[in-house]
């Protein structure tokens, strides 16, 4: 999962997932994540600088123009919906018919928001089996 994330994404790329400690998107790919595991973050020192973006995820998730404009806002440029993003909420038909998947990957797609995508366009992700040894 890892290499095939670094492979499609620069190091400078934004991307944004669900806050969990162990999320294999986060944890592989090696990418700057808007908002990482608040368990980190207060205990090192963050209070008071990450829980705007915390609300700011929340919305994103939840499609819409203001989840356009927060995405626009933050540079955000790929959005992660996989188990953990459907069980917090997260709008996957909205991210659908509005951006390209990048990646598919098990239970996980990578979508990228950098522009946004018509409902009428047919794009189909660049499907990558996973292995394990490709976990790294």
């Amino acid at each position: 999962m890892g290499v095939a994330i670094r492979k499609q994404l620069n190091k400078n790329e934004v991307m944004l997932s669900e806050t969990e400690a162990s999320h294999p998107v986060f944890m592989y790919s090696g990418r700057p994540s808007f908002v990482a595991y608040e368990g980190w973050l207060w205990s090192q020192g963050w209070k008071g600088n990450y829980e705007q973006r915390l609300l700011d995820k929340k919305v994103i998730y939840g499609g819409g123009e203001a989840s356009r404009e927060l995405i626009d806002k933050n540079n955000i440029t790929s959005v992660v919906i996989g188990p953990p993003e459907l069980k917090a909420g997260a709008n996957k038909e909205w991210f659908e018919s509005n951006y390209s998947p990048l990646l598919v990957l098990n239970e996980y797609t990578i979508y990228d928001v950098k522009s946004y995508q018509s409902a009428q366009s047919n794009v189909s992700p660049k499907n990558l089996a996973v292995s394990s040894r490709d976990s790294r």
